[in-house]
């Protein structure tokens, strides 16, 4: 499962489908960002606006959870749901940044009983220098759908506005022109 479908959301749902996952959950509260998902790989949608995304995502997964899951977004509420999501064993990965000092409350017992793992990830804990050149190539064989991710162009002098967008998650990923 996959909460925030922004533009890293989605690379992380591209990045399931690309090592062939059986089941990709995108959790969103955003419907349009949900039918964005589909494009990239997601063969489930939940909409966290509608009910609790943690019941919806373990009905999905015959209640057993999911393998993996991913906090995209970036805040504890989000953080423990990722956690919950999770099943027995299942491997929980946190990329959103929350807000300093939150807490997300995660139940220490029920990590070491139901043999749980949790991590950060900070751009992905790649070398760059070893990673980008593969993504390239990825890219270049046409099994990376970067094209589609980008879904607005903006002039030099539109910048606010694409920051603007990008903060209130209206777009993939916008492209700034310089010319």
């Amino acid at each position: 499962a996959v909460i925030g479908c922004g533009g890293v959301g989605l690379n992380v749902i591209m990045g399931a489908a690309l090592v062939n996952a059986s089941k990709i959950i995108a959790v969103d509260i955003r419907e349009s960002q949900l039918e964005f998902a589909m494009k990239f790989g997601a063969t489930h949608t939940v909409n966290a606006s509608d009910k609790d995304p943690v019941a919806q995502v373990r009905e999905l997964t015959d209640g057993k959870g999911a393998d993996f899951t991913f906090e995209v977004f970036g805040s504890a509420d989000t953080t423990k749901a990722a956690y919950d999501m999770a099943g027995k064993k299942g491997v929980v990965t946190i990329v959103g940044i929350a807000p300093v000092g939150a807490e997300a409350g995660i139940n220490a017992v029920d990590m070491v009983r139901n043999e749980k793992t949790m991590r950060g990830t900070y751009y992905g804990s790649t070398h760059s220098s070893v990673e980008m050149p593969k993504l390239v190539d990825m890219y270049l064989a046409g099994k990376l759908n970067l094209d589609d991710l980008v879904v607005r162009h903006y002039s030099l002098d539109q910048i606010n506005e694409a920051y603007d967008d990008m903060d209130k998650g209206e777009v993939g990923r916008g492209v700034i022109m310089y010319s």
